[in-house]
């Protein structure tokens, strides 16, 4: 591929959603792009970490001023873990902001990107359109977004949305499969079915390291113009110094996550948490953490989480404080609107840092993990928040 001084990377999903990324891409996307001037490299993605392989691989990423994604925030998931693997990892972290096109299901990354901007597009057509004209804008911003650290018995990886654990995450993962039939309404489908006719009560310990008991500092969040990154290459800044040594890092992607830490002190997942940590071990429905507000274009989940927010929400809710199905249900349903927040067995939690401990005794009576929406197979996991970031483009 030669080297161009407006190119834009691109990644399609075609399976995302009800399957019109590519439809949206060709019709839509690509005249806006060739209107502005913009070039660009397209991948159609036929596999999973398709898009993970090629940005932790290529040896000319430089020559890229974005990435823009069509699909919902898994594609996003591996983009971003595929910029960690690299050794240059912090400089494209830096330097190349990531447009994203929600054609998925879930989209609560742009969501709560342009809540932040006060742009609250309810009807899914307007929130495709502004997402591309903010990709197609000369003019345009990114925003840095907070990064948490995952962390299994097996792997180490980086997320920017959520963590799951029980109903929600059996919900996400389990109707995967009527996706492209349903959409977005698979969401409601889903809760419908797990609610009356398998809900399912897990046996946990969650520990955690509450933000009151490890005060941080405060950052102030400042728009990273991406001016530069969308009208002209990198090539020409990153040839100039191929080699930049605050750039090239030998440390795994593991030891980079764990030397970002917002606090001090987080142990690894192969030891016991300190004695400051809260533990509660218990029969849960659900245990979900956030680090943004939105888990879908029109979900907002935590009204009160920031884009740079140096808080992991932890919510749960414990089977012995749900009076009926028929509550839970609904409960599902207001997350639409917001309304979940008044269930008083829904509960809340600002943390740094949080573990969860499936105490099943058996493989078959364990829960989903679900990270970004994605099937992640453990038994324990924890996730701490970090003051690494990567930049959106925003507005």
């Amino acid at each position: 591929m030669s080297v161009d001084n407006n190119c834009v990377l691109i990644f399609v999903n075609p399976s995302s959603g009800v399957g019109q990324a590519r439809h949206i891409f060709e019709h839509m996307l690509s005249p806006r792009l060739k209107a502005a001037s913009m070039s660009y490299d397209c991948i159609i993605t036929g596999y999973t970490n398709h898009a993970k392989t090629f940005i932790s691989e290529c040896t000319c990423l430089q020559k890229y001023n974005s990435v823009v994604i069509l699909s919902g925030d898994g594609l996003i998931f591996e983009v971003l873990n595929g910029i960690l693997e690299r050794r240059d990892r912090k400089y494209f972290l830096a330097h190349m902001p990531i447009g994203i096109i929600p054609v998925g299901s879930g989209n609560g990354l742009l969501a709560s990107v342009f809540s932040h901007l006060n742009r609250n597009d309810t009807d899914v057509n307007k929130f495709v359109k502004h997402a591309m004209s903010a990709i197609c804008d000369s003019k345009t911003t990114s925003l840095p977004v907070n990064l948490l650290h995952i962390e299994t018995s097996t792997a180490s990886f980086a997320a920017f949305l959520s963590v799951g654990y029980g109903l929600l995450s059996d919900i996400d993962i389990e109707s995967e499969r009527w996706r492209k039939i349903f959409g977005r309404a698979r969401f409601t489908i889903g809760a419908l079915i797990r609610c009356f006719l398998g809900l399912r009560v897990y046996r946990c310990r969650v520990s955690f390291l509450k933000s009151s008991d490890a005060p941080c500092k405060s950052h102030n969040l400042n728009p990273l113009m991406a001016v530069d990154a969308i009208t002209s290459s990198l090539a020409a800044e990153y040839s100039a110094n191929p080699n930049p040594t605050e750039c090239l890092i030998n440390s795994s992607s593991n030891e980079f996550l764990q030397s970002m830490h917002i606090c001090d002190g987080i142990p690894k997942i192969s030891e016991p948490v300190p004695p400051q940590w809260t533990v509660i071990e218990d029969e849960f429905i659900f245990i979900y953490a956030v680090a943004l507000s939105h888990i879908g274009h029109n979900a907002i989940y935590m009204p009160d989480a920031k884009l740079n927010d140096e808080n992991i929400y932890l919510t749960y809710a414990l089977s012995k404080e749900v009076n009926s199905k028929v509550e839970l249900f609904k409960f599902l349903i207001d997350i639409n609107n917001g309304e979940h927040l008044k269930y008083p067995f829904f509960k809340t939690e600002r943390v740094r840092s949080l573990r969860i401990e499936s105490m099943s005794k058996s493989d078959g009576d364990g829960g989903i993990f679900a990270v970004d929406g994605e099937l992640i197979n453990s038994s324990k996991l924890q996730v701490t928040v970090t003051s690494s970031t990567m930049a959106v483009i925003a507005s």
